[in-house]
């Protein structure tokens, strides 16, 4: 008996074990499915078979990957995060070395620049673990705001592998992604997520020394602008180019250069593109660029130096340690006028890394050319090894050179109208009084300034009468409302029209924007023989600011539910017609019974409805049988 207790109490406690070591294990994994939820992205940027030289010849391939988190309902910030990547081997090779790029890390603790870089790399598994810290030495969250779902922490992954071949063999990139947040919460919950991602390569993929470049949206509201009413406006818009070196030892130092035209492209008969460029190159001008102190410490070390030059070899600027940088470690370069060319060189290139050139760029008020126009750069990178030649020679030798063409669409502004109606119940019951309120919007470039605009406002058909209260323009900015009017159409509908004469010539008054606002008061009457309807307003506009005469019309209409209140009342009047007529015949039921001294109820069916007569002796309810005396008051119910 002892032997069966002792047996039963050590599987109880053998089941007790496994049971809080599964639940201790699911607490460590944490999969976050019904809650928060990790994700993954990556994408091979880069893959080259490169050989410089006997000594510098290999395979380079670069990763982009991206991590995220999806939130339920509650949020918790990040405490720490880690991304291991297992890479593949090439040629039975893992990579002999890797480098991590940190290009964002606003996930984990919302930074995207002057991140420190927080990675290992185990050569003889190909494992590379990359960190990113939200704690501070407190234990506290350094950065608590909530990421959007569309934010990523975003890394650049280079591998270098020494397994160069001239045959160009297809190989399989394989490579797994483990993402595994830690967030503030009382057990330090992890949510993870694992990905597969595969690659089959053969050509080279991209350049070790990359360029991309990408401008701001551009339109010709200033240069329509300069034709129409001869202002002189700059047209002015950004350009960010992105030079990415991802092999350091590719060459000694970089030129960098940009070729910029204007070009009207269009297709031919046989549908073929045609670019033709325009010969006014010089009325595309540079008005500033700005770089990156940490970029220029990143690749160039700590005694790097980029000079900026014209087209004809003059400095323009030189960016070094002894640069005076903003309050965002910016040197932001003001060029003189008329500076349509720059030409950037580096000193010697110390590691790999981006540098980031952001240029503003004008196009000058000389260039009145509208139809088809594009802007095209066309950015050119050169990698350059000095070699000495003699004491006084050193020649520059271009070990490789790459290009990338940007074409810019300069966009034709429109017409901007916002049309609003206060109120969009109307109703024959009584008079509506309505508010229409028409906005003019030339705030900013894109859109067209106004010349002699015509506005009607058409209304619904079961409109009788309207009759016009007040009506103001604000922010005019050279346009004058002389009135409103109504008018009958043909059909016998009712318009109002909107008298506005004058043209606006510039875009200074709505820098702040400030619309050029209308608004009509009026009081609408509807007929009395409509039905009840779903109906419009519809606003009908014009504008003649074109270079060509043309005139651009558009119309906008505002849902206005119709009410017919004469239906409601007909059927008003007839249930109060019945109920006359039932009170009649029940006065005549109830004077009957008092007549012939009939105190027992009564019931009539009378239309349908059923009427009952009661008699009462204070509250006692009588009945034939009952005893009456002589002044004794009755009361009838019914």
């Amino acid at each position: 008996m002892k032997k069966k207790i002792i047996g039963k109490i050590i599987i109880i406690l053998f089941l007790l074990t496994i049971f809080l070591f599964v639940n201790k294990l699911l607490g460590l994994i944490s999969f976050g499915a019904d809650e928060e939820k990790t994700i993954v992205e990556s994408n091979l940027e880069k893959y080259i078979n490169y050989s410089f030289s006997e000594s510098n010849k290999g395979t380079l391939v670069q990763y982009d990957i991206k991590a995220g988190i999806e939130y339920g309902e509650e949020y918790f910030p990040i405490k720490n995060s880690e991304l291991a990547i297992n890479l593949n081997k090439i040629d039975d090779k893992f990579p002999n070395e890797v480098k991590v790029i940190s290009k964002s890390t606003k996930v984990t603790n919302g930074k995207i620049d002057k991140i420190e870089e927080d990675y290992s790399y185990d050569e003889n598994t190909g494992k590379v673990v990359i960190r990113a810290n939200n704690e501070n030495e407190n234990g506290e969250a350094i950065n608590s705001n909530k990421p959007s779902q569309d934010d990523r922490d975003e890394y650049i992954l280079i591998c270098y592998y020494d397994t160069y071949s001239e045959e160009m063999p297809s190989r399989n990139l394989q490579y797994n992604v483990e993402y595994k947040v830690t967030l503030f919460t009382e057990d330090s919950k992890e949510v993870k997520s694992s990905a597969d991602f595969s690659n089959e390569v053969t050509e080279n993929i991209g350049d070790v020394v990359s360029i991309t470049s990408n401008s701001g949206e551009v339109y010709n509201g200033y240069i329509k602008s300069n034709i129409i009413n001869n202002t002189t406006y700059g047209t002015s818009y950004n350009e960010t180019q992105e030079v990415m070196v991802s092999k350091k030892d590719a060459s000694q130092r970089l030129n960098i250069s940009s070729d910029n035209s204007f070009v009207r492209m269009y297709n031919n008969d046989d549908g073929d593109e045609i670019i033709n460029e325009l010969g006014n190159k010089e009325n595309l001008i540079y008005k500033t660029t700005k770089i990156y102190k940490q970029d220029v410490i990143d690749l160039l070390g700590e005694e790097g130096k980029i000079e900026i030059l014209d087209s004809n070899g003059n400095v323009l600027a030189t960016i070094d340690q002894n640069t005076e940088y903003n309050e965002q470690e910016e040197a932001i370069i003001t060029y003189p006028d008329n500076i349509n060319d720059i030409f950037i060189r580096t000193s010697d290139i110390v590691n790999e890394g981006i540098l980031h050139i952001e240029n503003e760029k004008q196009i000058k008020s000389d260039m009145h050319y509208l139809e088809n126009v594009k802007v095209r750069n066309v950015m050119k990178v050169t990698g350059i090894n000095l070699e000495q030649q003699d004491d006084e020679t050193i020649v520059e030798n271009e070990v490789f050179y790459n290009e990338k063409e940007n074409i810019v669409d300069v966009k034709n502004t429109e017409t901007n109208v916002e049309f609003n109606v206060n109120n969009t119940d109307w109703t024959n019951k009584k008079q509506n009084e309505i508010t229409f309120n028409i906005s003019l919007n030339s705030t900013a470039i894109k859109y067209n300034l106004f010349k002699d605009p015509t506005l009607r406002i058409e209304l619904p058909s079961q409109v009788e009468k309207v009759i016009l209260g007040d009506s103001s323009i604000v922010y005019a900015n050279g346009l004058t409302l002389n009135g409103v009017n109504v008018e009958t159409q043909d059909d016998g509908t009712t318009d109002l029209v909107v008298d506005l004469t004058g043209s606006q010539t510039g875009y200074e008054n709505n820098n702040l924007g400030l619309m050029t606002n209308i608004e009509i008061s009026a009081t609408v009457i509807l007929k009395k023989d409509i039905e009840s309807a779903q109906d419009k307003v519809n606003l009908v506009y014009t504008n003649n600011y074109d270079i060509n005469g043309k005139t651009e019309q558009g119309n906008i209409e505002k849902k206005i539910q119709i009410e017919n209140y004469t239906e409601v009342q007909e059927n008003t009047e007839s249930i109060e017609n019945i109920s006359s007529d039932l009170i009649e015949q029940i006065t005549e039921i109830t004077t009957q019974n008092v007549e012939n001294n009939i105190v027992t109820a009564s019931a009539e069916e009378i239309e349908g409805l059923k009427v009952e007569v009661e008699t009462l002796k204070g509250d006692t309810k009588l009945n034939n049988d009952d005893t009456l005396y002589e002044g004794e008051y009755l009361k009838y119910n019914v």
